[in-house]
């Protein structure tokens, strides 16, 4: 079995554009997958994504689901964010 090729943090915030989440300062993306990283952030964004096209509701941005992670998971899990 061969194993997926991880993606840098740049390739996943395009994959996050891709699914139609609105980033507004990518760098800001990047410090946080670099704390949390996107398997775990996905666990997250699961209510926001559409079961029939697998995109984000309409005007779902990072800052909304980073403040819903935020307030979810013990703060010393994410500290430094």
């Amino acid at each position: 079995m061969q194993l997926k090729k991880s993606k840098t943090y740049k390739e996943q915030v395009e994959l996050l554009r891709n699914k139609g989440l609105k980033i507004n300062d990518s760098g800001n993306v990047i410090s946080f997958l670099n704390h949390v990283n996107y398997y775990r952030f996905s666990g997250y964004f699961l209510p926001f994504i559409s079961k029939t096209d697998k995109k984000f509701h309409e005007d779902t941005s990072f800052e909304q689901l980073a403040s819903c992670i935020i307030q979810s998971v013990d703060e010393t899990s994410i500290s430094g964010y």
